[in-house]
């Protein structure tokens, strides 16, 4: 996925009818007048950002299908620094990797931070098995390569607490989701047909 900062250009003719049209980044209007806004430009070279999430202190974190979650200090920060680094157990292939994050609902005071991503092992087993690839044998889509997956919280800095880890996953695609937090503070946890 890439995020965009390029605005649409809303254009009116003499018909009075208007048309949506996106500038090309060589336009001399729109260079001189995008914002910069190095969060955007940051998250937008990063390899596969999967979830973004804004703390009410300022720090936003951005979370790779890697497993790398990374932290800005705020919207004019330009250089990250690691909150955790879990990619010896995310399993990385396809659609499989770190796909949820959520903050604890009352961030900062407590400082958690919750995953939920597919695990590089089968359930009991240890992680990395199969190094973000899956070869034939058995293949992705003939006998598929055994995962799981995990719902974790992190305390600072990046401290992994297993909360669940019950998932089974035999194919590739469509298999862990999000997570998000409801009013009532219970935590909510998708998965697809394929875990």
């Amino acid at each position: 996925r890439r995020i965009s900062t390029m605005p649409s250009v809303i254009c009116s003719t003499d018909t009075g009818k208007r048309s949506t049209s996106q500038p090309s980044r060589s336009s001399p209007a729109l260079a001189s007048t995008e914002p910069k806004i190095p969060l955007l430009t940051a998250v937008a070279t990063s390899p596969n950002p999967t979830a973004i999430r804004f703390s009410p202190d300022g720090r936003i974190f951005v979370a790779e299908k890697s497993g790398l979650i990374k932290v800005f200090d705020s919207l004019a920060d330009p250089t990250p620094s690691t909150y955790a680094d879990l990619r010896t157990q995310v399993y990385d292939y396809w659609d499989r990797g770190l796909l949820g994050m959520a903050l604890s609902p009352t961030f900062p005071a407590d400082p958690s931070v919750y995953v939920l991503y597919t695990r590089d092992a089968m359930l009991g087993g240890a992680a990395p098995r199969w190094n973000d690839a899956c070869p034939t044998p058995p293949g992705p889509n003939t006998d598929g390569c055994v995962a799981s997956a995990r719902l974790s919280r992190l305390n600072a800095p990046g401290n992994e607490t297993v909360l669940i880890t019950d998932w089974c996953q035999q194919f590739p695609s469509h298999s862990v989701g999000q997570i998000q937090f409801g009013p009532a503070g219970a935590l909510y946890a998708s998965a697809a047909d394929g875990a």
